[in-house]
């Protein structure tokens, strides 16, 4: 699209085909924040005209996002503004999702595990973790057969992410483990969350008949906590739920040195 910069305004003068049919109108005359989001222009603009161009920015145009590369030409009483918008949703989620179930992969877990840990530091702000793991899911695969266990992981992930919250994040963590990262909630709010999802999933009569059981490790960040002792303090509680007959929540407690006290 073309933009013209004049009196403080960036009005839309030409933009093809493609983005008509890709938003829906003729944009032409109207300003650039009809289609740009006036906070994200806001920051961009000052940008294109100190450096004369900006390249693959990332912006969120409703629920979709794109990448603005933008060039600014100056004429004799106004300004023109060469720009390209790329829709890269389809990309973006192909890299933070996990192929087979759609939940947060390893690699986006690990970086809102590192943002929400940086918040619940700097904000004294709650923070805990569940990590569950299906119980004797092997059996599954080697009676019915891998295609049956396929089915069962994404129907257990839409299952949990029905009784979660939206501020929530569930992750396949590897193989059956999952894990859910859950801001502003304390040890005793993410054993009640696991202790219900034990409850719903052991009472869910999944494809073919197939009925499972999970165990969940739980436990709350600390301040002393790194991402390696946060996680591996959930993974043991994990491992005690499963020894002594599995099906269990089990929680992880705060030690005084993990509170730095």
């Amino acid at each position: 699209m073309e933009l013209i910069d004049v009196s403080g305004e960036q009005i839309i003068q030409w933009h093809n085909r493609k983005s008509r049919e890709e938003f829906g109108e003729n944009m032409t005359s109207l300003p650039v924040t009809s289609l740009i989001p006036a906070d994200a222009w806001s920051k961009l603009y000052p940008n294109i005209l100190a450096r004369g161009k900006i390249e693959k920015a990332r912006i969120e145009i409703g629920s979709r996002t794109f990448e603005l590369s933008a060039s600014y030409m100056k004429m004799q009483r106004e300004g023109i503004i060469q720009a390209i918008l790329i829709d890269i949703t389809s990309e973006i989620s192909m890299s933070t999702r996990d192929f087979l179930t759609g939940a947060y992969n390893r690699r986006k877990f690990d970086e809102v595990l590192m943002v929400e840990m940086e918040r619940a530091k700097r904000y004294t702000y709650l923070l805990s973790l569940a990590m569950l793991d299906i119980d004797h899911f092997k059996t599954v695969n080697d009676t019915h057969g891998h295609q049956a266990g396929d089915a069962l992981l994404r129907e257990l992930t839409a299952l949990i992410m029905q009784h979660i919250r939206t501020v929530d994040h569930l992750s396949r963590y590897g193989g059956e483990e999952f894990v859910i990262l859950a801001p502003g909630t304390d040890l005793e709010g993410i054993a009640r969350l696991a202790e219900k999802l034990r409850r719903v999933i052991e009472s869910h009569s999944f494809a073919a008949g197939l009925q499972t059981r999970v165990s969940f490790g739980v436990s709350q960040f600390a301040p002393n906590d790194s991402s390696d002792t946060f996680i591996e303090r959930t993974d043991k509680a994990l491992y005690r739920a499963k020894a002594p007959g599995r099906n269990r929540v089990e929680r992880a407690e705060i030690t005084a040195d993990q509170e730095g006290l």
